[in-house]
């Protein structure tokens, strides 16, 4: 099941809880605990109880080291971001013969 909030997406796994997921993906959007708190309609207390929840399963001790380690373990990614095509399935017309001019 994906989640995608702003400009982040988060694919929950066996690793999070769907709200301790939409909590990170609100951080990562760079929103503090009160304002995650506000968009999920539940306490700040309750915000900071998911993400230190979130924190201990993959083992750190901060939000910001919380956003990087989920980001780097493909728990969430950019949402904006797409893998190119393969290019021999693009027509023609859209392949590149790989040369580079500078």
């Amino acid at each position: 099941m994906d989640i995608v909030i702003g400009s982040w997406k988060g694919t929950v796994r066996a690793k999070f809880s769907p709200r301790e997921m939409e909590a990170v993906l609100l951080c990562a959007n760079n929103l503090t605990v009160k304002q995650a708190a506000k968009q999920m309609s539940i306490s700040p207390d309750s915000v900071t109880k998911r993400l230190l929840s979130a924190k201990f399963k993959v083992g750190v001790s901060s939000i910001r080291a919380l956003v990087l380690e989920s980001l780097r373990l493909g728990f969430i990614a950019d949402a904006s971001y797409s893998v190119p095509a393969d290019p021999d399935k693009q027509p023609r017309e859209r392949q590149h013969d790989g040369i580079f001019l500078a």
